[in-house]
């Protein structure tokens, strides 16, 4: 058993060990180390004191539809075990269900240049959906979640012919809003608007240090002041034509 495990032997127990189950299927070696290290009963057959169905690979679909309809018991996958472990508190078995059939079902996401929050909001809306998440970018991967158009992963992919789609994560937002997957292709990482600075748009006076009011207000016949003047006023007031002040000895 890994160390991780060993570490946790009184957490596995709290959190598995009244749990009764049925595996259909086979599950992972690590969910199996954890509920034989939590004592936790297995069984061969459904009865009224199972408690769990534990679905992994080539689960029956008998087994499962007995577990949900005449047992009313979860049906889940071993990624519950695991997972629950993890956050060392027992998860929602409505985001393990053994379905190939829920919103993002098929969809094996990799993350990059998102925060960490970010990447927790995320991941719960993949896993809790059907979807997969990890950081780290592979073979299986069908997603880029990304954040800035930027970074290893996306020079990367940018490089090679691939079928992994980029997105950024309003995708999985706005997908899960919609109860549909939304194009992929409206939510690329180039597509990003970058908010940009606000200038400091200065006034004439604020540049040449000349008020507004300090201008002349004499006007012509017509209403406006005669540009010859205003031009003579500013340039008796440029500094090389003050007068220079006394030296002190």
């Amino acid at each position: 058993m890994s160390d991780s495990i060993n570490s946790n032997k009184d957490t596995i127990k709290s959190l598995f060990g009244k749990i009764k189950y049925k595996i259909s299927g086979k599950i992972s070696d690590e969910a199996t180390e954890i509920l034989e290290d939590a004592g936790a009963e297995g069984t061969a057959y459904f009865s009224d004191f199972v408690t769990h169905c534990i679905a992994g690979t080539d689960a029956s679909e008998t087994d499962i539809s007995d577990a949900l309809d005449l047992y009313e018991i979860p049906a889940i996958t071993s990624d519950w075990v695991t997972y629950s472990l993890k956050c060392k508190e027992l998860l929602p078995t409505r985001a393990f269900l053994p379905r190939d059939d829920l919103l993002f079902s098929g969809v094996n996401a990799a993350f990059s240049q998102l925060t960490v929050d970010d990447c927790k909001k995320c991941w719960a809306l993949l896993k809790f959906f059907g979807g997969k998440a990890s950081l780290k970018l592979s073979g299986n991967s069908t997603h880029l979640v990304i954040g800035k158009t930027s970074g290893e992963k996306y020079e990367h992919l940018l490089k090679v012919p691939t079928n992994i789609r980029l997105v950024t994560p309003d995708w999985i937002i706005d997908s899960y809003r919609a109860h549909r997957r939304c194009s992929e292709a409206n939510y690329h990482p180039r597509l990003l608007v970058v908010p940009q600075p606000k200038l400091d748009h200065q006034s004439t006076a604020h540049i040449t240090g000349f008020a507004d009011a300090d201008l002349p207000s004499e006007e012509n016949e017509s209403g406006a002041a005669p540009r010859s003047e205003i031009l003579e006023q500013l340039k008796l007031r440029m500094p090389w034509n003050q007068p220079s002040a006394a030296t002190s000895t």
